[in-house]
């Protein structure tokens, strides 16, 4: 009778960590822990995109952001997504330094991408329109809920 006690309450423990994949629910909007590789935290960025005036070329939108300095991890890439109102959320794989404030240079890089007749594999779609900037985000801790950082890019045609 003790050694199934003891087995039931292995399995539970067992199952109970396992099925455990985030440490926040995610509709509450916290950071959540990604198991597979561990991260630090994470920031959330609403990125506005300015287009220019019409005509345009037949385009795709390319939203992203990376780290400003190659030491430290964290990238977001929008797919596709429509001119407007962008939501970046950005997850932190490098652990902070220690005793610095949990914040991070980042650039934000915004792009409209024509679309040629016709694509050729390999060969990068050419930029029609385009705008960066350099912002610092505030990161929230695994579990803790970030701000939204909100920024507008203008992109612009080469003149």
């Amino acid at each position: 009778m003790r050694l199934s006690r003891f087995v039931v309450l292995c399995a539970t423990l067992l199952f109970g960590a396992g099925s455990c994949h985030s440490i926040a629910d995610p509709r509450s909007g916290a950071c959540e822990q990604t198991y597979e590789f561990g991260n630090y935290g994470c920031a959330r960025v609403l990125v506005t995109l300015s287009p220019p005036p019409r005509p345009w070329p037949l385009c795709r939108v390319d939203v992203r952001l990376r780290a400003a300095e190659m030491r430290v991890d964290a990238s977001a890439i929008a797919d596709d997504p429509p001119l407007g109102e962008v939501p970046l959320t950005v997850l932190r794989w490098s652990r902070p330094s220690v005793g610095a404030a949990d914040t991070m240079s980042v650039w934000v890089i915004g792009k409209m991408l024509e679309i040629p007749s016709p694509i050729v594999v390999g060969v990068p779609l050419p930029t029609f329109a385009a705008d960066s900037v350099l912002r610092v985000l505030h990161f929230a801790s695994v579990g803790a809920v970030p701000s939204t950082d909100s920024l507008t890019l203008i992109l612009r045609t080469k003149q």
